[in-house]
């Protein structure tokens, strides 16, 4: 992904209008902007922007960002930084994880590979970055 961050001061004010909001039962780091009944394409990037902003995400020197997940929905869209792919018990966490579709992979002998003490939560924080 490749973005730019110069920015107007009209651009600037347009971000403060944004709220952006957290979800506090959530210990990992992520941003969350609901979204107005009639959006524009215009609204939805200083939204994106907003949110990257509030994640102290920024375009490294050759443009790219450090890894993170967006999810949209028609009401809302959830930005959350990514420290890793897998978690410590091997389960790949996309986008789709943090609305709660986690698929987890059997032993092949019909066990579970999960440890006892395994949430879906648990595994949401292995993935991400905690809080700054």
């Amino acid at each position: 992904c490749r973005l730019t961050s110069a920015r107007t001061p009209a651009e600037e004010t347009a971000l403060e209008e944004i709220a952006v909001l957290t979800i506090h039962e959530f210990s990992f780091a992520h941003a969350l902007v609901a979204l107005p009944k009639e959006v524009s394409p215009e609204w939805l990037q200083e939204a994106y922007s907003a949110m990257l902003t509030r994640m102290h995400l920024y375009p490294q020197p050759d443009g790219t960002l450090d890894a993170y997940n967006l999810v949209a929905a028609s009401r809302w869209m959830l930005l959350v930084p990514r420290s890793k792919r897998l978690s410590s018990q091997g389960v790949d966490v996309n986008g789709m994880g943090f609305i709660g579709c986690l698929l987890v992979r059997g032993d092949p002998h019909g066990g579970s590979m999960l440890s006892a003490d395994w949430s879906p939560l648990k595994v949401l924080q292995d993935v991400t970055v905690p809080w700054r």
